[in-house]
C-alpha cells in the first residue's frame, strides 16, 4: 500500500513511474518499501546506514559515512524515494547533491517526512517538540510520563537527557521557507506537494478537506505544515 501511495503522488505530480523504472529507497531501514516496490514489479534498491539494516546485498547497500556517499553509480535511478528520513538529515546540501548524482536525467525524488509544526514529535512523542526543545519543556512531559518504547522504566531526568540529545543530534526540522531554499539550491524546481498529498489521502474527511483546499489552497498548506510534508525534487 505504501508503494501505491508513492506511485499515486508521482502521477499527480507529473512524474509517473514507467514499468521499467529503477527505484531507490533512500533510508530503507528493514527494506519494507523496497519489497513493496519489487512486488509492484519495479527494479527496486535500498540504502541506509549499516546499523539500520537487517541485511546487506547488491540490492541493499550501506551508506558510506566518511565521506558521505550513496553507494550507487551516477545516473543509476529513475526515482529516489524516502519515507520518514528527511527529518534526520543533518546536512541537506550533501544529501541532496548525492540524490541528484544518482538520479538519471529527467528523474525525480519524492520524500515524505514530518513537518516543523507537528502537533507531536513522532519519535519521542513530546507535543510540539519539533519547535519547543528546551530542557524545561522536555522535562515537563517526562515528568508527566511521556515515554517512547525505548524509554520505559527510565526516570524523568534520564528521559529528558535522552530526548534533548536525540533532538539536537538526530533531527532537523526546517521551516517551509528554509527547507525550499535549501532544496532549490540543488533542485531548482523543488516543491512541496500539498493539494496532491491531500488528494491521495483515504477517508471522507480527507476528501472534504481536499475539496475545500481546491478553493482555499491555504488549507492544504496548513495541513502540510502540521501533519506531513511531501517534497518533490525534480
Amino acid at each position: 500500500m505504501r508503494a501505491d501511495h508513492f506511485q499515486r503522488l508521482l502521477v499527480d505530480a507529473g512524474h509517473p513511474l514507467a514499468e521499467s523504472s529503477v527505484v531507490l529507497d533512500f533510508g530503507c531501514g528493514k527494506a519494507g518499501l523496497v519489497r513493496a516496490f519489487s512486488e509492484a514489479e519495479f527494479n527496486a534498491f535500498g540504502c541506509d546506514f549499516a546499523f539500520e539494516m537487517s541485511e546487506q546485498t547488491d540490492q541493499m547497500r550501506a551508506l558510506d559515512e566518511s565521506p558521505y556517499r550513496i553507494p550507487f553509480d551516477d545516473d543509476s535511478f529513475d526515482c529516489v524515494v524516502s519515507d520518514q528520513v528527511f527529518e534526520h538529515i543533518q546536512d541537506y546540501g550533501v544529501a541532496l547533491r548525492e540524490i541528484r548524482r544518482v538520479l538519471r536525467p529527467g528523474g525525480a525524488s519524492l520524500n515524505i517526512f514530518p513537518p516543523r509544526y507537528s502537533l507531536r514529535e513522532p519519535h519521542i512523542f513530546v507535543p510540539f517538540a519539533t519547535v519547543m526543545q528546551s530542557r524545561l519543556w522536555l522535562s515537563l512531559w517526562a515528568r508527566l510520563g511521556i515515554r517512547n518504547d525505548f524509554q520505559q522504566g527510565k526516570n524523568s531526568r534520564e528521559v529528558t537527557d535522552l530526548n534533548a540529545t536525540f533532538l539536537a543530534d538526530h533531527t532537523t526540522y526546517y521551516g517551509r521557507r528554509k527547507l525550499l531554499t535549501q532544496a532549490r539550491e540543488i533542485f531548482p524546481d523543488a516543491r512541496l506537494l500539498e493539494l496532491e498529498t491531500l488528494a491521495t489521502r483515504p477517508g471522507r474527511c480527507a476528501r472534504q478537506l481536499y475539496a475545500l483546499s481546491c478553493h482555499a489552497p491555504v488549507l492544504a498548506r496548513i495541513w502540510s505544515e502540521t501533519r506531513g510534508r511531501t517534497l518533490l525534487l525534480a
